[in-house]
């Protein structure tokens, strides 16, 4: 099993992997709104890059993802 271990202010995270693409850099102009009506897990985007072709990189708010999991986990208890 391979993980992505991220850090998010003070909060650490391990994201189950199959295998990483690399690291990318986007200028701002290049990120578009998520998708309107995208449903729940577009809460969860900060926006979306289109990439060659019809691909596009959803970039995920990783920061909120988290404040809700352990937002639910303790009203879970």
């Amino acid at each position: 099993m391979r993980l992505l271990v991220a850090e998010v202010g003070a909060n650490r995270a391990a994201i189950v992997r199959e295998g990483s693409l690399g690291l990318r850099a986007f200028e701002a102009g290049e990120i578009q709104s998520p998708p309107v009506g995208g449903g729940e897990h577009a809460e969860h985007m900060l926006g979306v890059v289109p990439i060659s072709g019809s691909s596009s990189i959803h970039l995920i708010d990783l920061a909120k993802l988290l404040e809700v999991a352990r937002e639910r986990a303790v009203s879970a208890r």
